[in-house]
């Protein structure tokens, strides 16, 4: 699990100053080591940069293989995948642009199942499948990319993200994503109560 690219010596120098060198494992093999040295190899990052991850209400839960032709069909392909508890109309994706800009998708599972939406996948896409009968866990998914999106706030505008409040079966913070209609924000809300 080495990182061999990245290996560094911290030395004290005879007036006490720490010094950092970066060693190359085929430039600096003859490296002289001094008493007191601190050689740090880097372990190597679990972050698959060519990977989706889909999470939630997923019986398997990980990565899957990121291709430049990838669909969210590649990934969303049938209804035995969820969990009795998976929201089918709401679900998001997380994005980061090329310009590391984060962005947040909704999309409804169940049209993606039925043919009638499909959209193409961005390498490490995050797919957010929400529950459907538990409030707690899908605050708990939603939570961490509001905040994320707060980072992201633009003067006088604020984050992107909507509340909704009222007869709805999840009310609360969403985020805001284009194109939104305030029908697409009470879906995301769990629909209306009776």
């Amino acid at each position: 699990r080495a990182f061999s690219s990245h290996i560094q010596v911290s030395r004290m120098d005879e007036f006490g100053n720490l010094l950092i060198k970066s060693l190359s494992l085929t430039e600096d093999r003859e490296f002289s080591l001094k008493n007191g040295d601190i050689i740090e190899v880097a372990a190597i990052t679990d972050f698959a940069k060519t990977a989706i991850e889909l999470t939630g209400e997923i019986d398997r839960e990980g990565n899957f293989e990121w291709k430049k032709e990838s669909k969210l069909s590649d990934i969303i392909k049938n209804r035995y995948m969820f969990t009795d508890n998976a929201d089918l109309n709401y679900a998001l994706i997380r994005r980061v642009g090329e310009l590391g800009i984060m962005e947040i998708l909704s999309f409804s599972p169940i049209n993606v199942l039925n043919g009638s939406f499909d959209i193409p996948l961005v390498q490490k896409d995050k797919i957010i499948i929400l529950s459907k009968f538990d409030h707690d866990k899908r605050k708990r998914a939603i939570r961490p990319l509001l905040k994320e999106l707060s980072f992201y706030a633009k003067p006088s505008v604020g984050s992107e993200k909507i509340s909704i409040t009222g007869e709805v079966h999840f009310p609360g913070d969403y985020p805001k994503v284009t194109n939104m209609s305030v029908w697409d924000l009470i879906v995301a809300a769990g629909g209306l109560t009776e």
